[in-house]
Protein backbone atom coordinates (compact mmCIF):
# COMPACT_ATOMS: atom_id res chain seq x y z
CA UNK A 1 0.00 0.00 0.00
CA UNK A 2 1.12 3.60 -0.50
CA UNK A 3 2.52 5.74 2.32
CA UNK A 4 -0.55 7.96 2.88
CA UNK A 5 -3.09 5.10 2.78
CA UNK A 6 -4.05 5.25 6.46
CA UNK A 7 -4.17 9.06 6.43
CA UNK A 8 -6.48 8.97 3.40
CA UNK A 9 -8.76 6.44 5.09
CA UNK A 10 -9.04 8.73 8.11
CA UNK A 11 -9.80 11.66 5.79
CA UNK A 12 -12.64 9.71 4.13
CA UNK A 13 -14.18 8.96 7.52
CA UNK A 14 -15.42 12.55 7.50
CA UNK A 15 -17.59 11.92 4.43
CA UNK A 16 -19.63 8.97 5.71
CA UNK A 17 -23.36 9.49 5.25
CA UNK A 18 -24.68 8.02 8.50
CA UNK A 19 -21.40 7.37 10.28
CA UNK A 20 -21.40 3.57 10.20
CA UNK A 21 -20.08 3.00 6.68
CA UNK A 22 -17.02 0.70 6.76
CA UNK A 23 -14.64 3.06 4.99
CA UNK A 24 -11.63 1.32 6.56
CA UNK A 25 -12.18 -1.66 4.22
CA UNK A 26 -11.65 0.29 0.97
CA UNK A 27 -8.76 -0.99 -1.16
CA UNK A 28 -5.73 1.33 -1.62
CA UNK A 29 -6.32 2.49 -5.20
CA UNK A 30 -9.99 3.30 -4.54
CA UNK A 31 -9.01 5.09 -1.33
CA UNK A 32 -6.35 7.15 -3.10
CA UNK A 33 -8.65 8.23 -5.93
CA UNK A 34 -11.70 8.96 -3.77
CA UNK A 35 -9.72 11.08 -1.30
CA UNK A 36 -8.09 12.87 -4.24
CA UNK A 37 -11.52 13.65 -5.72
CA UNK A 38 -12.78 15.10 -2.43
CA UNK A 39 -9.67 17.23 -1.96
CA UNK A 40 -9.98 18.58 -5.49
CA UNK A 41 -13.63 19.70 -5.34
CA UNK A 42 -15.51 21.76 -2.80
CA UNK A 43 -18.80 20.69 -4.40
CA UNK A 44 -18.02 17.05 -3.66
CA UNK A 45 -16.98 17.89 -0.12
CA UNK A 46 -20.16 19.89 0.45
CA UNK A 47 -22.70 17.56 -1.16
CA UNK A 48 -21.40 14.02 -1.80
CA UNK A 49 -21.35 11.37 0.92
CA UNK A 50 -20.30 7.73 1.17
CA UNK A 51 -23.53 5.76 1.47
CA UNK A 52 -22.02 2.27 1.37
CA UNK A 53 -18.36 1.35 1.54
CA UNK A 54 -17.84 -2.28 2.41
CA UNK A 55 -18.93 -5.25 4.45
CA UNK A 56 -17.34 -8.43 5.74
CA UNK A 57 -18.14 -11.82 4.26
CA UNK A 58 -20.28 -12.65 7.31
CA UNK A 59 -22.29 -9.45 6.79
CA UNK A 60 -22.77 -10.32 3.11
CA UNK A 61 -23.97 -13.81 4.06
CA UNK A 62 -26.45 -12.30 6.54
CA UNK A 63 -27.90 -10.00 3.88
CA UNK A 64 -28.09 -12.82 1.35
CA UNK A 65 -29.79 -15.23 3.73
CA UNK A 66 -32.36 -12.60 4.70
CA UNK A 67 -33.06 -11.81 1.05
CA UNK A 68 -33.47 -15.50 0.12
CA UNK A 69 -35.81 -16.06 3.06
CA UNK A 70 -37.95 -13.10 1.98
CA UNK A 71 -37.65 -11.44 5.36
CA UNK A 72 -38.94 -7.84 5.63
CA UNK A 73 -36.34 -5.14 5.12
CA UNK A 74 -33.92 -7.33 3.14
CA UNK A 75 -33.21 -6.28 -0.42
CA UNK A 76 -31.45 -8.03 -3.29
CA UNK A 77 -28.03 -9.24 -2.15
CA UNK A 78 -25.36 -11.32 -3.87
CA UNK A 79 -24.47 -14.83 -2.79
CA UNK A 80 -21.10 -14.50 -0.99
CA UNK A 81 -19.90 -17.66 -2.77
CA UNK A 82 -20.72 -16.35 -6.24
CA UNK A 83 -17.63 -16.10 -8.43
CA UNK A 84 -17.31 -12.62 -9.97
CA UNK A 85 -14.20 -13.54 -11.92
CA UNK A 86 -10.49 -14.25 -11.72
CA UNK A 87 -7.47 -12.07 -12.35
CA UNK A 88 -3.79 -12.58 -11.65
CA UNK A 89 -4.36 -15.82 -9.78
CA UNK A 90 -6.95 -14.21 -7.53
CA UNK A 91 -10.66 -15.09 -7.40
CA UNK A 92 -13.16 -12.35 -6.61
CA UNK A 93 -16.30 -13.54 -4.83
CA UNK A 94 -19.76 -12.34 -3.86
CA UNK A 95 -19.96 -8.60 -4.38
CA UNK A 96 -17.49 -5.81 -5.07
CA UNK A 97 -18.76 -4.39 -1.77
CA UNK A 98 -17.68 -7.56 0.07
CA UNK A 99 -14.22 -7.79 1.62
CA UNK A 100 -12.17 -10.21 -0.46
CA UNK A 101 -9.84 -11.62 2.18
CA UNK A 102 -6.76 -10.15 0.48
CA UNK A 103 -5.68 -7.52 3.02
CA UNK A 104 -3.04 -7.96 5.74
CA UNK A 105 -5.79 -8.10 8.38
CA UNK A 106 -7.23 -11.25 6.78
CA UNK A 107 -10.63 -9.61 6.25
CA UNK A 108 -9.71 -8.13 2.91
CA UNK A 109 -10.27 -5.13 0.74
CA UNK A 110 -13.49 -3.78 -0.77
CA UNK A 111 -13.40 -2.66 -4.41
CA UNK A 112 -16.54 -0.53 -4.75
CA UNK A 113 -18.19 2.43 -3.07
CA UNK A 114 -21.74 3.78 -3.27
CA UNK A 115 -22.12 7.56 -3.08
CA UNK A 116 -25.09 9.84 -2.47
CA UNK A 117 -25.79 13.55 -2.64
CA UNK A 118 -29.40 13.29 -1.47
CA UNK A 119 -30.33 15.03 -4.76
CA UNK A 120 -28.20 18.10 -3.96
CA UNK A 121 -25.77 17.42 -6.80
CA UNK A 122 -26.53 16.42 -10.39
CA UNK A 123 -25.09 13.01 -11.22
CA UNK A 124 -23.71 14.31 -14.52
CA UNK A 125 -21.68 16.95 -12.70
CA UNK A 126 -20.62 14.48 -10.01
CA UNK A 127 -19.45 11.94 -12.58
CA UNK A 128 -17.29 14.52 -14.36
CA UNK A 129 -15.58 15.40 -11.08
CA UNK A 130 -15.16 11.77 -10.01
CA UNK A 131 -13.90 10.52 -13.37
CA UNK A 132 -11.18 13.17 -13.29
CA UNK A 133 -9.73 11.23 -10.34
CA UNK A 134 -10.28 7.77 -11.86
CA UNK A 135 -13.60 6.82 -10.25
CA UNK A 136 -16.00 5.20 -12.70
CA UNK A 137 -19.65 4.09 -12.55
CA UNK A 138 -19.50 0.40 -13.50
CA UNK A 139 -23.06 -0.88 -12.97
CA UNK A 140 -25.65 0.13 -15.55
CA UNK A 141 -28.60 1.92 -13.95
CA UNK A 142 -26.70 2.60 -10.71
CA UNK A 143 -25.11 6.05 -11.00
CA UNK A 144 -24.10 5.90 -7.34
CA UNK A 145 -21.88 2.79 -7.71
CA UNK A 146 -18.19 3.57 -8.37
CA UNK A 147 -15.00 1.55 -8.75
CA UNK A 148 -11.36 2.14 -9.60
CA UNK A 149 -10.67 -1.43 -10.72
CA UNK A 150 -12.66 -4.30 -12.23
CA UNK A 151 -11.98 -7.92 -13.07
CA UNK A 152 -10.03 -6.67 -16.11
CA UNK A 153 -7.71 -4.56 -13.98
CA UNK A 154 -7.38 -0.94 -12.85
CA UNK A 155 -9.51 1.60 -14.70
CA UNK A 156 -7.87 4.70 -16.22
CA UNK A 157 -6.85 7.26 -13.64
CA UNK A 158 -4.05 8.50 -11.40
CA UNK A 159 -2.01 6.17 -9.21
CA UNK A 160 -0.26 6.99 -5.93
CA UNK A 161 3.46 7.61 -5.69
CA UNK A 162 5.54 5.39 -3.42
CA UNK A 163 3.56 2.20 -3.97
CA UNK A 164 5.11 -1.03 -2.78
CA UNK A 165 5.83 -4.23 -4.67
CA UNK A 166 2.63 -5.88 -3.45
CA UNK A 167 0.62 -3.23 -5.30
CA UNK A 168 2.40 -3.65 -8.65
CA UNK A 169 -0.19 -6.03 -10.10
CA UNK A 170 -3.04 -3.84 -8.91
CA UNK A 171 -1.86 -0.56 -10.40
CA UNK A 172 0.41 -1.73 -13.23
CA UNK A 173 -0.26 0.58 -16.17
CA UNK A 174 -0.05 -2.45 -18.44
CA UNK A 175 -3.33 -3.69 -16.94
CA UNK A 176 -5.17 -0.69 -18.31
CA UNK A 177 -7.08 -1.33 -21.53
CA UNK A 178 -5.37 -0.56 -24.84
CA UNK A 179 -7.35 2.12 -26.66
CA UNK A 180 -7.12 2.32 -30.43
CA UNK A 181 -9.22 3.20 -33.46
CA UNK A 182 -12.73 1.75 -33.09
CA UNK A 183 -12.66 1.52 -29.27
CA UNK A 184 -15.74 2.68 -27.42
CA UNK A 185 -16.58 3.22 -23.77
CA UNK A 186 -15.44 4.89 -20.59
CA UNK A 187 -11.72 4.33 -21.17
CA UNK A 188 -11.92 6.05 -24.57
CA UNK A 189 -13.90 8.93 -23.06
CA UNK A 190 -11.36 9.33 -20.26
CA UNK A 191 -8.56 9.29 -22.83
CA UNK A 192 -10.25 12.06 -24.84
CA UNK A 193 -10.69 14.24 -21.76
CA UNK A 194 -7.07 13.63 -20.73
CA UNK A 195 -5.81 14.59 -24.18
CA UNK A 196 -7.91 17.77 -24.12
CA UNK A 197 -6.35 18.74 -20.78
CA UNK A 198 -2.86 18.16 -22.16
CA UNK A 199 -3.55 20.25 -25.27
CA UNK A 200 -3.90 23.42 -23.19
CA UNK A 201 -0.63 25.34 -23.46
CA UNK A 202 1.12 22.44 -25.15
CA UNK A 203 1.82 24.21 -28.40
CA UNK A 204 2.46 21.00 -30.32
CA UNK A 205 -0.82 19.37 -29.28
CA UNK A 206 -3.55 21.75 -30.35
CA UNK A 207 -6.78 19.74 -30.44
CA UNK A 208 -10.27 19.86 -28.95
CA UNK A 209 -11.86 16.43 -28.92
CA UNK A 210 -15.51 15.62 -28.30
CA UNK A 211 -15.44 13.36 -25.25
CA UNK A 212 -18.06 10.92 -26.56
CA UNK A 213 -16.20 7.70 -25.80
CA UNK A 214 -15.80 6.83 -29.49
CA UNK A 215 -12.17 6.46 -30.58
CA UNK A 216 -12.16 7.84 -34.13
CA UNK A 217 -9.65 9.41 -36.50
CA UNK A 218 -9.46 12.71 -34.60
CA UNK A 219 -8.70 10.89 -31.35
CA UNK A 220 -6.07 8.80 -33.11
CA UNK A 221 -4.45 11.96 -34.51
CA UNK A 222 -4.45 13.51 -31.02
CA UNK A 223 -2.85 10.40 -29.54
CA UNK A 224 -0.12 10.48 -32.20
CA UNK A 225 0.56 14.16 -31.47
CA UNK A 226 0.80 13.48 -27.75
CA UNK A 227 3.08 10.50 -28.31
CA UNK A 228 5.38 12.46 -30.61
CA UNK A 229 5.55 15.31 -28.11
CA UNK A 230 6.57 12.88 -25.33
CA UNK A 231 9.15 10.84 -27.21
CA UNK A 232 6.90 7.82 -27.71
CA UNK A 233 6.28 5.73 -30.81
CA UNK A 234 3.52 7.67 -32.58
CA UNK A 235 1.34 4.72 -33.57
CA UNK A 236 -1.96 6.25 -32.38
CA UNK A 237 -2.61 3.43 -29.90
CA UNK A 238 -2.91 4.27 -26.21
CA UNK A 239 -1.14 1.40 -24.49
CA UNK A 240 0.85 1.09 -21.27
CA UNK A 241 3.51 3.63 -22.23
CA UNK A 242 1.04 6.27 -23.35
CA UNK A 243 -1.19 5.79 -20.31
CA UNK A 244 1.86 6.15 -18.07
CA UNK A 245 2.94 9.33 -19.87
CA UNK A 246 -0.55 10.80 -19.59
CA UNK A 247 -0.71 10.12 -15.88
CA UNK A 248 2.88 11.12 -15.13
CA UNK A 249 2.60 14.46 -16.90
CA UNK A 250 -0.76 15.18 -15.29
CA UNK A 251 0.44 14.66 -11.70
CA UNK A 252 0.50 18.10 -10.07
CA UNK A 253 3.50 19.22 -8.05
CA UNK A 254 0.98 20.49 -5.51
CA UNK A 255 -2.47 19.10 -4.59
CA UNK A 256 -5.14 19.58 -7.27
CA UNK A 257 -6.67 23.08 -7.20
CA UNK A 258 -9.78 23.44 -5.11
CA UNK A 259 -12.70 24.71 -7.14
CA UNK A 260 -13.36 27.18 -4.31
CA UNK A 261 -9.94 28.71 -5.05
CA UNK A 262 -10.94 29.11 -8.68
CA UNK A 263 -14.15 30.82 -7.60
CA UNK A 264 -12.15 33.13 -5.31
CA UNK A 265 -9.81 34.00 -8.20
CA UNK A 266 -12.75 34.80 -10.45
CA UNK A 267 -14.28 36.98 -7.74
CA UNK A 268 -10.96 38.80 -7.22
CA UNK A 269 -10.68 39.45 -10.95
CA UNK A 270 -14.21 40.87 -11.07
CA UNK A 271 -13.42 43.12 -8.09
CA UNK A 272 -10.26 44.38 -9.78
CA UNK A 273 -12.25 45.37 -12.86
CA UNK A 274 -14.88 47.06 -10.68
CA UNK A 275 -12.34 49.10 -8.70
CA UNK A 276 -10.46 50.08 -11.85
CA UNK A 277 -13.68 51.31 -13.45
CA UNK A 278 -14.72 53.21 -10.33
CA UNK A 279 -11.27 54.76 -9.99
CA UNK A 280 -11.34 56.04 -13.57
CA UNK A 281 -14.79 57.54 -13.11
CA UNK A 282 -13.81 59.25 -9.84
CA UNK A 283 -10.67 60.71 -11.44
CA UNK A 284 -12.68 62.05 -14.39
CA UNK A 285 -15.26 63.61 -12.08
CA UNK A 286 -12.56 65.20 -9.91
CA UNK A 287 -10.84 66.69 -12.97
CA UNK A 288 -14.09 68.22 -14.21
CA UNK A 289 -14.85 69.69 -10.79
CA UNK A 290 -11.38 71.28 -10.48
CA UNK A 291 -11.64 72.72 -13.99
CA UNK A 292 -15.03 74.25 -13.17
CA UNK A 293 -13.62 75.77 -9.97
CA UNK A 294 -10.77 77.29 -11.98
CA UNK A 295 -13.25 78.78 -14.48
CA UNK A 296 -15.35 80.31 -11.72
CA UNK A 297 -12.28 81.79 -10.04
CA UNK A 298 -11.12 83.41 -13.29
CA UNK A 299 -14.59 84.82 -13.93
CA UNK A 300 -14.56 86.46 -10.51
CA UNK A 301 -11.14 88.00 -11.27
CA UNK A 302 -12.34 89.17 -14.72
CA UNK A 303 -9.91 86.85 -16.55
CA UNK A 304 -11.37 84.76 -19.35
CA UNK A 305 -10.91 81.03 -18.84
CA UNK A 306 -8.05 79.32 -20.67
CA UNK A 307 -9.15 77.26 -23.65
CA UNK A 308 -8.31 73.59 -23.22
CA UNK A 309 -7.99 70.78 -25.67
CA UNK A 310 -11.55 69.67 -24.98
CA UNK A 311 -13.22 73.05 -25.62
Amino acid sequence: MYDAYQADLEYLEGFRDTGDEAVHLLEPLLTFRLSRAYRASRRLRDHLRIASAGRTRDAQAYLYDGYKAGEPGFNLAANPDRVIGRRGGKTFLGSWHMAQGDAPDGIGYVYAVDLTSHSRLDWGDAHDLLRASGLWETVKGEPWHHQSTTIKGPLPGPVPDGTTTEDDEMIDSGARPVCEIGARGEAAEYLQKSLNRHSVGCGLCDFDLTADGAFGRMTETAVKAFQANHGLVADGKCGAGTWAALHASSKPATPPPDDSEMEDAETASEMDVLFTTLGTRILDSTTRILKRIEELAMQLEGTPPTKGDDE
